[in-house]
């Protein structure tokens, strides 16, 4: 269960995923998730208070981001501007992007998990998509609200997914517009090559 404000939240998915002995948290704010387990009679229950701090997110206004290899291994650093902002982080560990931008884009070289976050990316210059997946990276793909990431160059791809790559977009509750998927052999938009691409709650548009 999950309460903000002392008050139970009606869609919880919002808010944290249990898979397993795993939680992932998904969401900024101040709230509690609460774990209930039962085994025969006895029950137990932990409360984990969630801050703002809590979760990991960057802003795209404030620099390019990068997903990069970390310094310990198994895990990955997100660098913005040239500067790591998170280092070691587990690859299924969640990390939030929000705002907007006309020229800061998203390279994933390493596998992760994303949530985008009402974020809009127009990129108008240079060939540049909006966000980048590389050769040999898993981007498991979150979406909440409204995104838009668009290319304004003639067939430009808002995603552009190497071949060699996956993404993964899994959303409950959220809408991706303008990210056509592409890969980089004979131009955007050429099918037979982009990297795979499973779907399996998102709007898009």
């Amino acid at each position: 269960e999950v309460e903000q404000n002392n008050a139970a939240v009606a869609d919880k998915t919002q808010y944290a995923e249990l898979n397993g002995t795993t939680l992932t948290l998904k969401r900024n704010g101040d709230y509690n998730v609460i774990i209930t387990a039962t085994c025969g009679s006895v029950t137990a229950s932990k409360t984990i208070t969630v801050t703002q701090s809590s979760v990991k997110a960057l802003n795209i206004a404030n620099g390019e981001i990068t997903v990069a290899e970390g310094t310990t291994a198994g895990t990955v650093k997100y660098q913005q501007g040239g500067t790591d902002v998170f280092d070691n982080v587990a690859p299924t560990d969640n990390v939030i992007i929000v705002g907007e931008t006309t020229t800061n884009r998203i390279i994933v070289q390493k596998s992760a998990k994303i949530t985008l976050k009402d974020v809009s990316i127009t990129i108008s210059s240079d060939l540049r998509r909006p966000m980048q997946v590389l050769d040999g990276a898993t981007l498991t793909l979150w979406l909440e609200g409204d995104n838009n990431l668009t290319a304004k160059f003639d067939h430009g791809a808002g995603i552009f997914v190497e071949y060699g790559s996956t993404l993964v977009i899994d959303s409950a509750n959220g809408t991706l517009k303008n990210a056509d998927i592409s890969s980089e052999h004979g131009g955007d938009k050429q099918e037979g090559y982009a990297g795979s691409l499973r779907v399996t709650g998102a709007t898009s548009g």
